[in-house]
């Protein structure tokens, strides 16, 4: 058997790489057994299935719209574009201008699909009562107001961060 020698500089690193490696390891385990051994979630009575449909259609319609923008504005622009290398440098630039709006409204449908319609409607099947994840913190006029606005998500990730 072939004994490597290993260097003072790779072994600290190697020390180093392992005991970042296992905090990362503690706190993703402490995070999970927190949420896992937590007693009481705040849940509500009954699935409203009339709210479910609503926000189903409306995730089907903004998801429409979507398609119709990439089709009716994206890809037209993008057909009609030539390779950026070959042409002139400010016609490519008006290429990304014209661009810029409709995937600008594109990412909005896609976070109000994603981020209000789908979390709230799966929410809503698992009966997961409190929406309230933080309070509006971007409209607050003081630090001490945003403090109080994004405790509930703030808290936990620290105390996580410092091993208490």
């Amino acid at each position: 058997m072939v004994k490597i020698k290993t260097t003072k500089s790779a072994r600290w690193f190697s020390t180093r790489v392992k005991r970042q490696s296992d905090d990362l390891v503690k706190m993703n385990s402490r995070l999970i057994i927190e949420n896992l051994m937590k007693q009481s979630y705040p849940r509500t009575t009954c699935i409203r299935k009339s709210w479910v449909i609503r926000q189903l259609v409306k995730l089907v319609i903004f998801t429409g719209l979507m398609g119709f923008i990439i089709e009716q504005y994206i890809n037209p622009i993008v057909k009609n574009s030539q390779h950026p290398l070959k042409g002139n440098f400010l016609y490519a630039l008006e290429r990304v201008l014209k661009l810029s709006v409709p995937t600008l409204y594109v990412w909005l449908c896609m976070f109000y699909c994603y981020f209000h319609l789908w979390l709230n409607i799966l929410a809503e099947l698992l009966c997961f009562g409190d929406r309230e994840f933080y309070k509006d913190w971007w409209n607050a006029k003081t630090i001490d107001e945003e403090n109080h606005a994004i405790t509930m998500v703030r808290d936990p990730l620290i105390s996580l961060s410092e091993g208490k």
